[in-house]
């Protein structure tokens, strides 16, 4: 492969070591003017300059088996399913980072109300007792008075 002809003085050209041990050139086919191809027999496969690019051809099907094309454009998939499951992985611990912090902050309402729940209860429990003593005070009071009236209605008397 001799993408410019330059050195070999064909773009594509390939050998092969016959029975008396001397290369001999492949056939070259031209397709057209930026498309040759060649079979290897002992690659079993056929050859092709196709526009600059080196590909292998399964002669039998005509599928191309490696291109750099191909393998270029395969590994830029790669790499844009490896970035995407990067962003998925970072948006699934994003996720999972806010869910962590929206618990946390339901945990510290659920404890602020519980919280302001316990200072009613026990505000509520002193103004019961402060009205208890109130009630207790003024009852005491009345007998302190009912007794004071007592006396005072004898006196006269």
């Amino acid at each position: 492969f001799d993408a410019s002809g330059d050195y070999y003085g064909h773009r594509l050209a390939g050998e092969y070591l016959d029975p008396n041990g001397v290369y001999q050139p492949f056939p070259i086919h031209s397709v057209r003017e930026n498309l040759l191809w060649g079979y290897s027999p002992l690659l079993r496969l056929n050859l092709r300059w196709d526009d600059g690019w080196l590909d292998l051809q399964d002669p039998d099907t005509g599928a191309i088996l490696l291109d750099r094309r191909g393998v270029r454009l395969e590994l830029e998939a790669a790499e844009r399913e490896r970035d995407a499951a990067r962003r998925r992985q970072y948006n699934a611990q994003r996720r999972q980072y806010t869910a962590e912090q929206e618990r946390d902050a339901a945990r510290q309402a659920q404890q602020a109300i519980q919280q302001e729940r316990d200072a009613a209860r026990q505000a509520q429990q002193d103004a019961e007792r402060d009205r208890d003593a109130t009630l207790d005070a003024m009852a005491d009071y009345r007998e302190r008075i009912r007794r004071l009236t007592e006396q005072l209605r004898r006196a006269r008397e």
